[in-house]
């Protein structure tokens, strides 16, 4: 595997994330992280998770270097990610939100959106089959040249989902940045997304925050946020013995998922 060049970023970028002593507030003083870290480990599932207002979303912004630290280091393979190229690293990030955007045009024109190369129908065709919108596409009257309604429109959150996981599949990056991707779905089409995401990204880098535990509860490694502070780090099972944070956000789950039909 090619080593990670800190300036241009030209080949795959290895090594784990670390946020070492992370602090973070904006200008008008609200600290929102306060000295945060964790590992991320390469290749593996990171879940973040805790209650409204806890600093998780800062943490994917500081991921894309959207946002700075005001104190501590977020190291990438060892090196500082402020040494590192800004449009080279964003390159080998993919970024998948709940709402599952599409822009109008062919399917063939969103598949490829954002992809500077040329891709075959025989890509098209693997990738939305591991993505599950294949059979959707074939039946349309024109394929993968087929036009979209406006944002996608005429799909349901699933189908439009399942077209974001296409193309990311794709764009083929080494990290994948997460935010509540299956919360606007039912639990049925959630479950299958989360699935997907699990099965068709192996050995990929993975950074979620998820209220889902369908999603939560599959990952490698999860970091429990509350008021801007790790309160727990490891894996479901861990947490559930030694974390009364995480222990309280899944007993609140487990009760909507009961009585709020």
């Amino acid at each position: 595997m090619a080593k990670l060049d800190i300036y241009n970023l030209s080949g795959a970028v290895t090594g784990s994330i670390e946020l070492s002593d992370v602090c973070f507030a904006y200008q008008e003083g609200t600290t929102l992280l306060e000295h945060v870290s964790f590992e991320i480990p390469q290749g593996k599932t990171t879940a973040i998770v805790g209650p409204s207002g806890s600093g998780k979303t800062t943490v994917l912004r500081l991921l894309e270097n959207l946002y700075t630290p005001q104190s501590g280091r977020i190291l990438v393979g060892s090196k500082p990610m402020n040494e590192l190229n800004l449009a080279a690293w964003r390159d080998h990030l993919s970024y998948v939100n709940q709402d599952a955007e599409l822009f109008s045009g062919k399917i063939r024109d969103a598949l490829t959106y954002g992809i500077r190369r040329e891709v075959s129908d025989g890509e098209l065709t693997a990738v939305t089959k591991t993505a599950g919108i294949y059979d959707y596409i074939a039946q349309q009257p024109e394929g993968f040249d087929s036009e979209l309604a406006i944002w996608g429109n005429a799909m349901s959150g699933g189908q439009r989902q399942r077209m974001v996981i296409a193309r990311e599949l794709l764009k083929d990056a080494d990290i994948l940045l997460l935010d509540e991707p299956t919360s606007a779905l039912d639990a049925e089409t959630a479950t299958a997304i989360a699935d997907t995401f699990f099965n068709g990204f192996k050995g990929k880098t993975i950074v979620t925050i998820s209220h889902e535990l369908n999603f939560i509860a599959q990952a490698d490694n999860i970091v429990v946020l509350n008021r801007g502070k790790v309160e727990g780090k490891g894996t479901h099972e861990e947490l559930l013995q030694n974390c009364r944070t995480y222990r309280t956000l899944v007993e609140e789950q487990s009760y909507q998922e009961v009585f709020a039909q």
